[in-house]
């Protein structure tokens, strides 16, 4: 993806400067504590040993957090603010302990039957190090862990964090905020990106954020790691699961796995000598987090603690790119972690057994897991990497058959010893959640379809939670052979390794050869970390903890228990968790969980999307937002599949009380008037009221005032104009109240001189020129439509590259075309390719059809609309008969609380539009601070621009409303209405002539040029003429920048002649030179492009500022597809977002998403076309996640 230009990203810049502010306090792991960690201390190691657990406090929230405990705890810690910590506790000389293998050493390492003293501190919980299951809801509590007690917020006083998910609201209120600096390792793919995560975060002193790398190759930051300081330790937590709600089994669906262990802080005197003393644990632990990108102070201070006890452990990663130096492919991916398992001493020549628990399958073949197998083993990766990369002779020497003999022989093994544990579809159709909650379970049929796919090594992943679905990334591996002499020896091979780092290789990496070096090379696409706790560690910490304890009677037993009693999996059993029924089963005739097609929808996700191909996050995403669109005009869910919007179940929509539901409607434009209008049929159920800032409604369908003996008329709409004859809501409206919409014949003129004109209403040398490019461009728009989920999120301007079309025809015609669909402006070229197509295939949508010759077929058919400040105020007194409160000059100065116990508190002031202040430009209205009215209601629709939304809501919004909310973009342009014909002519074509004509090739073409030179009446007896409405023309200086105008003359109808009269066509009703223009300059951040000053300032009616959408890409990855998750009515926040800007800028996509609002609310559709209906349908569906109901809505 390309960076934003800074003009495009001001919003970035004032982040940049705003950091910059003041100097960032530096972060340590070993900062000084003011308060005590006095958690009660035990002795808990890898083996799970029984143990009381402590009770928690009974929960009294959503989150389960007792807020009265949290507030008594604050203000304990403050009152105990002076103690001193305690003394560091003691900890072995570093002396007496064995200096760790460095990392270049290529020896096997120990031999097996060497098993390191394990001096375990009595004081640390998770001294020695502990593997656990998530705790799960529903569920006994047995060697589990929750969230909670992991992160021991008591006496935190540091926490480096990294996730894929993450759910900010709920991990916040796992922590003291007040007392613990946090620091978010996340994933952020341009530095726009990073730039708002800061921006949003900035209110936070006590947060910093981290961005690894995702330059190049790199698709994810997958990894998930926590650095927990304390007064007298570190926390080292390596878990498969996400920061998110459910994979900590608070939902009682999803579980995972952790791995904790605890280095307790070195004295002072020791530290420096740490640095050469660490293991090759923390040595890859501090080379991680270098590669990550965390500031110094952090990783010089993981050198001020203990790292002893990691001695026998591997800490195992993949760094995100390409390696290419010996020493870092080596060191990484699946190279890595044949290299850990050497130095630990657990390589092998023996067959092993592997079974992998994983959550998500990759593109697999033989070779790929092959080569993880090996790995397994114990070798480095250049096995498998010369199996496939050595050439062999033409005549096979004895070498190339034992290495082709070798090669065959490892993947035979394979196929007998590798398993991977994914759920089957009945599977996760039979747990708790159902197939809704499969949605971090990935998989794609296209690759289990594959030839290539080793189908044989999957087996059925059953929790022996029953009903529970498993997100964890385990791999067991121990010997294949089972005859033992000695009891050890099973476990001398054996190891589990704990992580993120899923069956893929994405998630391992791959060598390849280098193209310009010729030597190995890895190419890594995650980023992931992992622990490697070898069985024969977990067997010595039992005997440590057993020498010393005298209640292990049954952990001895399990010690010396026959190896033939405990073989496979059941020797990890009371050691390293186990939590799959096994042996799995066969899938037979079944068939793996295939996400993309099982999934209803997405599950929650964190408040920042990012990009990542293997990732279940985006592709989610993706997937859901391919068939929502894909199902406009083609397949729709079942009623099985989504949920349904009147739900009463669990009180959705029903009002709990007796009475009437009072809904408060912020903004009186299209999308606020069409959701009143609906819910004023119920008066019965609801009392609405709508608060508008401005005089008058109608938000930006506005009309003012001409003179009309001078102009034709005495009024012009200057906001919204016409559009579409599918617009069947607005129509419909404008029918109810007496107005009609006027038919016109669309002419436009793109460009300025023979190379750059063209028209739809006669042939032109730039369209000759591009007759290939037009018709392959007919054959894109079908691509993108059947290949939604790769082509539907590109932007237009990349999409042009990929298919190699001609950059002028980008620039010259796809460009200015897409402005005049949606008023996109300089933002077309990031407007994503599903947006294009549907512009151009959807009946709810499109304009005209694609023409494969001029690409804009001849005088389309449009509509103008009828005076909208008069059809408002029709509307407006119509609603205020039928009980809705409408109050104008109203501004809502802030939202107080928003809940079902208290309700929507707001405060409400006088606002009066004339007095502005600030530069000139129209944007700066600003209020004189009136005494504000505190106001309460029930429901909140905010039907106003997402950023003002954002604004408003300020601190009572939550992290996935100031994330979906700050996603979409906004530019603020200004239209000059004028009649500077002069300017026109300079800058635009606005009479046919020859010139610019191109020789006609058929008859039709012929017509056309008779009828542009007012020889012959158009089709349907248009009326002869060239008689442009619509012009764009680009900048020389650059051509992606475009000035659009309307010779409103032309366009609107009242201009023309009276509706009222018979055609009278023959003449215009007034004369060129007193044509009403609009010239419209687009992003004020570009104004040193624009002519605005070249118009004659006595010629200008009126300058008006807008501040419009750009539909971006990002837009419909970042906000369409979540504005589910924040649209909560009856429910949650009690608030609901309506606006144009939720899907596409269209009036009437604002008085549809006006109009599903009020049907969350629980009002009906009256239902008058089947086209209208369809597509309130595809509302719902996309910005509610809801199915509509037509069963309970009146009939018409």
């Amino acid at each position: 993806m390309s960076t934003p230009s800074e003009q495009e990203d001001a919003d970035i810049q004032r982040a940049i400067e705003l950091s910059l502010q003041t100097e960032p306090e530096v972060i340590v792991l070993d900062s000084d504590a003011s308060t005590t960690d006095d958690e009660t201390s035990g002795v808990d190691g890898l083996p799970s040993v029984p143990t009381q657990e402590p009770e928690l406090a009974p929960t009294t929230g959503m989150l389960g957090l007792d807020r009265k405990a949290m507030e008594q705890e604050r203000l304990a810690r403050k009152r105990k603010a002076s103690i001193s910590p305690p003394p560091f506790c003691k900890t072995p000389k570093l002396s007496d302990i064995e200096p760790g293998k460095s990392l270049s050493s290529t020896s096997i390492g120990t031999p097996p039957s060497i098993v390191h003293p394990i001096k375990v501190s009595t004081t640390l919980p998770y001294a020695g190090g502990a593997v656990k299951k998530t705790w799960a809801l529903g569920h006994p509590r047995v060697d589990d862990i929750k969230l909670e007690e992991v992160l021991q917020k008591r006496g935190l006083i540091l926490a480096v964090l990294s996730s894929f998910q993450w759910d900010v609201d709920w991990l916040l209120g796992k922590v003291d905020i007040e007392n613990t600096q946090l620091y978010f390792v996340m994933q952020a793919d341009t530095d726009e990106i990073k730039a708002q995560y800061r921006n949003e975060t900035a209110a936070m002193p006590s947060l910093r954020l981290c961005f690894p790398s995702m330059e190049g190759q790199i698709n994810c930051m997958h990894s998930k790691l926590m650095l927990l300081s304390y007064s007298t330790h570190l926390r080292v937590v390596v878990p498969t699961a996400n920061l998110v709600p459910y994979d900590w089994g608070e939902t009682g669906i999803m579980e995972n796995t952790v791995f904790l262990i605890d280095l307790p802080r070195l004295p002072i005197d020791t530290t420096t000598a740490a640095v050469h003393q660490m293991t090759n644990f923390g040595k890859e632990l501090v080379y991680f987090l270098q590669a990550m990108g965390l500031e110094q102070s952090i990783i010089d201070s993981m050198h001020r603690f203990d790292f002893s006890t990691t001695k026998d452990l591997a800490f195992v990663h993949t760094i995100g790119g390409a390696h290419s130096s010996d020493d870092s492919w080596r060191r990484t991916g699946y190279c890595g972690l044949g290299r850990a398992i050497s130095d630990l001493g657990l390589r092998s020549h023996d067959s092993l057994k592997i079974e992998y628990v994983t959550s998500s399958v990759g593109s697999l073949n033989l070779d790929f897991v092959t080569m993880l197998y090996l790995a397994a083993q114990g070798d480095d990766g250049l096995t498998e990497y010369n199996w496939r990369t050595t050439p062999g002779s033409k005549k096979p020497k004895a070498d190339d058959r034992n290495k082709q003999a070798a090669q065959q022989a490892a993947q035979k093994l394979v196929a007998e010893a590798f398993r991977i544990y994914f759920p089957s579809f009945e599977t996760v159709k039979a747990s708790k959640g159902g197939p809704t909650n499969g949605g971090t379970i990935c998989f794609q049929s296209r690759w289990w379809n594959s030839p290539t796919f080793p189908r044989g090594l999957l087996r059925d992943c059953k929790s022996q939670r029953k009903g529970m679905l498993m997100h964890n990334k385990i791999l067991y591996v121990y010997p294949l052979s089972h005859s033992y002499a000695e009891s050890d020896d099973l476990d001398s091979n054996s190891w589990a390794y704990i992580g993120s780092a899923n069956c893929s290789e994405s998630a391992w990496g791959r060598l390849v050869k280098d193209r310009q070096t010729k030597q190995p090379k890895l190419n890594c696409r995650n980023w992931e970390c992992g622990v490697v706790v070898p069985l024969r560690r977990a067997m010595a910490l039992v005997r440590e903890r057993a020498s010393s304890t005298s209640i292990v009677e049954d952990v001895k037993g399990h010690v010396g228990k026959r190896n033939e009693e405990r073989c496979g999996l059941k020797a990890f059993e009371g050691l390293i968790p186990v939590l799959m029924e096994y042996p799995g089963q066969e899938y037979g005739d079944g068939k793996p969980w295939f996400y993309s097609e099982n999934c209803i929808r997405p599950w929650p996700f964190h408040p920042f999307i990012t990009k990542c191909d293997s990732s279940p996050h985006l592709q989610l995403c993706l997937a859901w937002l391919t068939q929502a669109i894909k199902s406009w005009g083609r397949t729709r869910p079942t009623q099985s599949d989504l949920p349904s919007a009147n739900m009463s179940s669990d009180g959705l929509l029903k009002d709990s009380k007796n009475g009437k539901k009072n809904v408060v409607i912020i903004g009186g434009g299209a999308a606020g008037m069409s959701c009143a209008a609906t819910l004023a049929q119920h008066p019965d159920k609801f009392n609405v009221t709508i608060l508008e800032r401005m005089s008058v409604v109608g938000g930006q369908a506005t009309s003012i005032p001409l003179d009309e003996k001078k102009y034709g008329t005495s009024w012009m709409n200057d906001g919204v104009q016409g559009g579409s004859p599918a617009f069947k809501h607005t129509l419909n409206f404008f029918q109810k109240y007496g107005h009609k919409e006027q038919a016109v014949k669309l002419q436009v003129s793109f460009g300025k001189g023979q190379d750059s004109f063209w028209t739809n209403c006669f042939p032109s040398h730039l369209v000759d020129r591009f007759t290939p490019d037009i018709r392959k461009f007919g054959k894109v728009l079908k691509i993108i439509k059947y290949t939604m989920p790769v082509l539907g999120l590109v932007p237009i301007k990349v999409m042009l590259r990929m298919f190699f079309f001609n950059q002028e025809f980008g620039e010259k015609m796809v460009f200015p075309l897409i402005a005049l669909f949606l008023g996109t402006g300089n933002q077309t070229p990031n407007v994503c390719c599903a947006i294009l197509e549907r512009l151009f295939d959807d009946p709810n949508m499109k304009l005209w059809d694609y023409d494969p010759e001029t690409l804009l077929p001849n005088l389309p058919l449009m509509v103008t609309f009828p005076h909208l400040e008069t059809f408002y105020a029709d509307w407006a007194a119509d609603l205020k008969s039928k009980g809705v409160t409408i109050r104008t000059n109203t501004d809502v100065v802030s939202i107080q609380s928003r809940d079902s116990k208290s309700g929507i508190r707001l405060q409400t002031a006088p606002f009066d539009p004339e007095d502005k202040k600030g530069a000139g430009d129209g944007l700066g209205m600003q209020n004189k601070n009136p005494p504000a009215t505190t106001e309460t209601y029930d429901e909140l629709v905010m039907c106003i621009l997402a950023d003002d939304a954002k604004k408003l809501l300020g601190k009572a919004s939550t992290w996935k409303e100031r994330f979906v909310l700050g996603g979409a973009k906004f530019f603020d342009d200004i239209t000059i209405t004028h009649t500077d014909s002069a300017y026109f002519q300079n800058n635009f074509e606005v009479a046919y002539s020859d010139d610019l004509c191109a020789a006609p090739k058929s008859q039709q073409q012929a017509d056309q040029i008779a009828f542009s030179k007012n020889e012959k009446p158009g089709p349907d007896n248009e009326p002869p003429g060239f008689r442009p409405m619509y012009y764009t023309h680009s900048y020389p200086e650059d051509m992606h920048k475009i000035e659009m105008a309307f010779d409103c003359t032309n366009y609107q109808h009242q201009f023309r002649q009276d509706p009222s009269t018979p055609p009278a066509p023959d003449k215009s009703p007034v004369p060129y030179e007193n044509h009403v223009f609009q010239s419209i300059f687009l992003d004020k951040t570009n104004s040193h492009l624009w002519t605005i000053d070249s118009i004659d300032e006595s010629k200008i009616i009126e300058r008006k500022w807008w501040h419009q959408l750009g539909h971006r890409w990002q837009h419909y990855v970042r906000v369409v597809p979540n504005m589910m998750f924040i649209n909560s009515p009856g429910k949650g926040t009690h608030t609901t977002f309506a606006g144009s800007w939720t899907l596409v800028n269209m009036h009437e996509m604002a008085c549809v998403s006006g109009i599903s609002a009020a049907y969350r609310l629980g009002a009906g559709y009256e239902v008058f076309d089947d086209v209208a209906e369809d597509l309130v349908k595809k509302y719902l569906l996309i910005s509610h996640g809801v199915l509509y109901k037509r069963g309970k809505n009146k009939e018409v």
